[in-house]
């Protein structure tokens, strides 16, 4: 042990500065470890921050065509009428209620670039337990909606719109 003086100050003063700059470099090493096996070092060359932002967090801007794309029916035709109502509900919709519903279904803020991260596909599922007045649920680990039958598009709405707005509570 060396003790501080004022001729040693100096040395003292910068072995800390140094030894706290320093403190992180085995954990950022990981850090960027891990990130480059996920986008190469070369990818990185050429993208901006907003392009670096979409591909590793997801679209910022809905795209409604995309996301019917990567929609797969359990239980269900795409034909059927409550189906229709779900894809004009979820068009006339505003954009924050577009990504609650994607909040309620994935845990996810934003989409996925398309291609990239769409491993699992959005699915429309009739729910287990058919009960008109049942709450649709999500399954988030499988991007899964259960959604019950209802007698109307009114209270279709009701209950989705209800169901992503009291889910944002517990997520």
């Amino acid at each position: 042990m060396i003790k501080v003086n004022m001729e040693n100050l100096k040395e003292y003063i910068d072995l800390c500065k140094e030894k706290r700059i320093k403190e992180f470099n085995n954990q950022i090493y990981y850090i960027k470890k891990g990130f480059y096996s996920v986008i190469s070092n070369d990818i990185l060359q050429v993208l901006n921050w907003t392009q670096l932002e979409e591909l590793v967090c997801g679209k910022i801007i809905f795209d409604i065509d995309d996301f019917k794309d990567h929609t797969k029916y359990e239980g269900f035709d795409i034909n059927d009428e409550i189906i229709k109502w779900f894809w004009e509900w979820f068009e006339q919709t505003d954009e924050n209620n577009r990504f609650k519903y994607l909040k309620f279904v994935s845990g996810r803020s934003r989409l996925p670039k398309s291609g990239l991260g769409f491993k699992y596909r959005h699915i429309i599922s009739k729910a287990f337990r058919e009960n008109k007045n049942n709450y649709p649920t999500s399954t988030t680990c499988f991007f899964k909606l259960n959604l019950p039958i209802y007698d109307n598009k009114e209270m279709f709405i009701d209950k989705m719109q209800y169901a992503i707005i009291i889910s944002k509570n517990y997520l």
